[in-house]
């Protein structure tokens, strides 16, 4: 039944393997995040590679995984304080990590996790140059690791420094540039931080275009890559990302218009088009929206007949997975 989101297994467990073997190669843990799967199959294949856990974006992220039995499970986003008695009821006795960047949401995870007789692990969460929320300075980091270790219902893992505006740089040399100015970030909070005492047991970053940058990095302990496992058309564009394409949308032509121009079944509500296009596998043709549940191909399409299945390759896979709920495997 189309439209879907599939992965290519043999694809899949290649680039699998790959990024394990970059993080055992220079001596780091790797957990990668799952918001581009959605898939307990697939985190399932990225634990038995050797991952530590996975990262989440969403409470309903974590509820996949935890139910799923993944047992280290860490929410890369930062929540309000209303959801912190969420969060401490979803992860239970450990298996969930959460983020916070202020002492004011601090004080609201220790109370909830306090009121539920449960120990919460957290990370201190460092803004390195994406200004979306972290904590902006190494003084400001500090009041919110001070608010950690002063509440017995919280335990003090370490850090997040997640680099996510250096992924979209396709030159390396920029990227490298922008990876250093943010490492320097970093390593300006683990000093003061180091210095206070608190525990740095895991200092995690790294997207997949900067993953190789920061395995090499001396006190990063953990990358947290996502998109290296389907790939899209966005990275697939960036210069030394080596990852293989495994995630497709699969759609079915439903009428021929002319002999250059089809229509399928999957229209805006199965591909995302927020960094582009998707592009048609293995055909000199574009697709474009024609409707929620209607694409318009146009280009060399003269041989397609109502019922031939073809293969679109997500520009942005992140966004098109939340389309479809989860990534399925391949037929076949």
């Amino acid at each position: 039944m189309t439209p879907v989101l599939v992965a290519d297994g043999e694809v899949l467990e290649g680039n699998i393997v790959a990024m394990q073997e970059l993080a055992r190669e220079h001596g780091v843990a790797l957990r990668p995040h799952a918001k581009g799967h959605r898939a307990a199959w697939v985190a399932a294949r990225q634990l038995t590679a050797g991952a530590v856990g996975v990262g989440v974006a969403t409470l309903a992220e974590a509820a996949i995984f935890l139910e799923a039995g993944v047992g280290d499970v860490l929410l890369t986003t930062i929540l309000p304080p209303g959801r912190a008695a969420d969060a401490v009821a979803l992860g239970g006795a450990g298996a969930l990590t959460v983020v916070v960047h202020t002492p004011e949401l601090a004080a609201a995870f220790a109370a909830a996790a306090d009121g539920a007789g449960v120990v919460l692990p957290v990370l201190v969460d460092v803004d390195v140059g994406q200004h979306r929320g972290g904590a902006p300075t190494p003084a400001a980091a500090l009041a919110a690791a001070d608010a950690i270790a002063a509440a017995p219902s919280l335990r003090m893992r370490g850090v997040q420094g997640y680099d996510g505006h250096l992924q979209g740089i396709a030159d390396p040399v920029a990227r490298a540039d922008g990876h250093a100015g943010a490492m320097a970030r970093l390593d300006a909070v683990l000093d003061v931080l180091a210095g206070a005492g608190h525990a740095l047991d895991v200092v995690t970053t790294a997207g997949t275009a900067t993953a190789p940058l920061a395995a090499v990095h001396p006190r990063v302990t953990e990358l947290q890559p996502g998109s290296y496992a389907l790939m899209d058309r966005a990275y697939a564009q960036i210069g030394g990302v080596a990852f293989a394409q495994a995630a497709f949308v699969l759609t079915t032509v439903t009428a021929v218009l002319g002999p250059g121009e089809v229509i399928v079944d999957a229209g805006s509500r199965a591909i995302s088009s927020d960094l582009g296009l998707p592009q048609v596998d293995g055909l000199d043709a574009t697709w474009t929206v024609a409707g929620d549940e209607h694409g318009r191909i146009t280009g060399e399409v003269g041989r397609l007949r109502p019922g031939d299945v073809l293969r679109l390759i997500p520009s942005h896979t992140d966004t098109t997975v939340v389309l479809h709920g989860a990534v399925v495997p391949a037929p076949g």
